[in-house]
């Protein structure tokens, strides 16, 4: 397939048209609590190799808290590690220039705080935006295995992308876009193996995995993933169900080793 005829595909029209009106409404150009809290341990890690983010948080939130967990005289992300993570190597490649571009303070902002409304913007726009636009795209293929109506399919997809809060998530960096991309195509790649005589272990392995990475991203997705597991369970009971269980168990062991080192 070319590119000419892969840019004239439904789901890849939906998915530039949606993921376009995203970058016009983003909104928290100077953060929040949420994306503060999580992005901070982005820059800490890469910055000074630490989990702790004492140096990067207001004296102000030092008091209140602002969604941060604090353990033995230190501060760190008060959600999970997913979406941490996942901004690190958009912060690994910003870093060198921020460092050294950026004035020590600017409008009376330190240079701490400057990185963090940067990186926030950068993550919203490669990575919450984009994946939300993705799901766009996945929902209008999902809808082929509901109905074959072509406008129905394409109505769907954009009324859950443009009306509903997927519209407000994905214009920040939320945990909650994050975690429902990962699911969805976790049930994408299910429901397709339900409809085909294919069913590859490699499938089985990468639904698997994506349902519970849904669950570092966001920790109230484990009933999403126990849900999707019914799921397979519901057209599959074989030996290979193994490499699901398998890709599944892998994110969650991050979890508890992340838990593991912070909270001992």
């Amino acid at each position: 397939m070319n590119i000419k005829e892969f840019l004239k595909k439904t789901e890849v029209k939906i998915f530039f048209t949606v993921y376009l009106i995203y970058l016009v409404f983003i909104s928290n150009y100077g953060g929040n609590f949420m994306a503060d809290s999580m992005l901070s341990a982005s820059i800490s890690l890469v910055e000074q190799g630490t989990l702790a983010i004492d140096d990067y948080i207001s004296e102000t939130c030092k008091v209140t808290g602002c969604d941060h967990a604090y353990y033995k005289g230190h501060f760190y992300s008060g959600f999970s590690p997913g979406p941490t993570f996942l901004a690190l190597p958009v912060y690994l490649v910003a870093y060198p220039f921020l460092e050294n571009l950026l004035p020590d303070s600017l409008l009376g902002n330190p240079k701490t705080e400057l990185k963090l409304i940067i990186l926030n913007i950068l993550v919203t726009v490669l990575i919450s935006s984009f994946l939300a636009a993705l799901i766009s795209a996945l929902v209008y293929k999902i809808s082929f295995y509901f109905t074959e109506n072509r406008k129905t399919r394409i109505f769907t997809s954009f009324i859950l992308s443009l009306g509903t809060l997927f519209l407000l998530y994905s214009t920040g960096y939320y945990a909650r876009i994050l975690a429902s991309f990962f699911s969805i195509f976790a049930f994408y790649k299910l429901i397709k193996m339900k409809h085909s005589e294919e069913r590859t272990n490699k499938d089985l392995f990468l639904a698997g995995f994506s349902s519970s990475i849904a669950i570092t991203m966001d920790y109230p997705h484990f009933l999403i993933s126990f849900v999707l597991f019914l799921y397979l369970l519901s057209f599959l009971r074989d030996g290979r169900i193994f490499y699901y269980l398998l890709a599944s168990i892998i994110p969650v062991i991050l979890i508890l080793s992340y838990h593991f080192i912070i909270f001992e």
